[in-house]
């Protein structure tokens, strides 16, 4: 053990401790999956995407930005109706 140490001195001691410390890192990364496996992890954003709630998101941004570069020519609903309309 005197020969090893004098050849790597200090560096095999820290060399222990970053591999402990890697494991550890390891296990505790394998253990969050697991869990995340068998229980409920994080929020479910399914609501997010819905129909309604789409199209009250773009008719607030259809109400709040004004896109209407011929503003003089058109009201405001009729803007609305001419940017909203489905072909």
């Amino acid at each position: 053990m005197d020969d090893l140490h004098l050849w790597a001195g200090t560096s095999l001691l820290w060399f222990t401790i970053e591999l402990i410390m890697f494991m550890l890192n390891l296990v505790t990364f394998l253990l969050y999956l697991v869990r995340s496996r068998f229980m409920f992890v994080g929020i479910d954003h399914t609501s997010q995407f819905d129909q309604t709630y789409m199209a009250k998101l773009a008719n607030l941004i259809i109400d709040n930005i004004n896109f209407d570069i011929h503003e003089h020519h058109r009201s405001r609903a009729h803007t609305k109706r001419h940017l909203t309309r489905r072909t």
